[in-house]
C-alpha cells in the first residue's frame, strides 16, 4: 500500500545557488542497543545535495556500544567516510567542495567527542578505528555540528517514528523545504 501511494513522487533537487553549488550535507543517528537480542545499535545515515536525498543506508553496528554517546560516535565516524566519498565522487566530476561538509548529528556527546581529541576515561575504550572522524574534522574535510532531534533527518532509519515525524522526514528527503526556512 505504501509503495502504491508513493509511486508517483520523486525527489526534487534544487538549483545550486552560485555561493554552495553542489553542496553536500550528511545526517547521522544511532538507536542505541536496538537489537535485544545481540544489543548492537542501528546506524542510520542521509546525504543529501542540493537539498534532495542522493543515498540513505541504515546498518546495525559491528560492536556492542557502552552508551549512547559512543553509539552516535559509530554511526557519526561512519557518515564522515560517506562525507568523504561524496566528497571525491563530487571532485571526479569537476564539482569542488567549498569548505567543510557538514555532518550533522544530535546527540552532544557524539559531536563534542568528534570535536575534542582528548580522551576521558568515559571514552578511552572507544576502538580507534571511530576516531577516523577526528582526522576528518582535523583536516577541515568535514564539519560535525549539532542539529536537534526533531531535524534529524536519518531518525527514521533508525527506529520506528510517529506518523507527522514519518511523513516531515520523507517530504525533506525528497527536496520538499521545511516550513520554517
Amino acid at each position: 500500500r505504501y509503495l502504491n501511494g508513493t509511486r508517483p513522487m520523486g525527489i526534487t533537487y534544487g538549483r545550486p545557488s552560485h555561493d554552495y553549488a553542489n553542496d553536500i550535507k550528511v545526517f547521522s543517528d544511532s538507536d542505541w542497543a536496538a537489537d535485544t537480542t545481540t544489543r548492537r545499535s542501528q546506524s542510520g545515515e542521509v546525504v543529501m545535495l542540493n537539498g534532495g536525498a542522493v543515498s540513505w543506508t541504515s546498518k546495525q553496528q559491528e560492536v556492542v556500544a557502552l552508551s549512547t554517546t559512543e553509539a552516535e560516535y559509530v554511526a557519526v565516524s561512519r557518515a564522515g567516510q560517506s562525507a568523504v566519498h561524496f566528497r571525491q565522487l563530487m571532485h571526479d566530476v569537476h564539482q569542488r567542495q567549498r569548505g567543510p561538509t557538514t555532518v550533522y548529528e544530535d546527540n552532544e556527546g557524539a559531536v563534542k567527542l568528534a570535536n575534542n581529541p582528548m580522551a576521558s576515561n568515559r571514552t578511552k575504550h572507544i576502538d580507534i578505528k571511530h576516531h577516523y572522524i577526528r582526522e576528518l574534522v582535523d583536516a577541515k574535510t568535514v564539519a560535525v555540528v549539532s542539529v536537534g532531534t526533531t531535524d534529524m533527518l536519518a531518525d527514521g532509519l533508525t527506529k520506528a517514528l510517529p506518523e507527522p515525524k514519518h511523513t516531515m522526514i520523507f517530504k525533506r528527503c525528497m527536496g520538499a523545504k521545511p516550513s520554517r526556512e
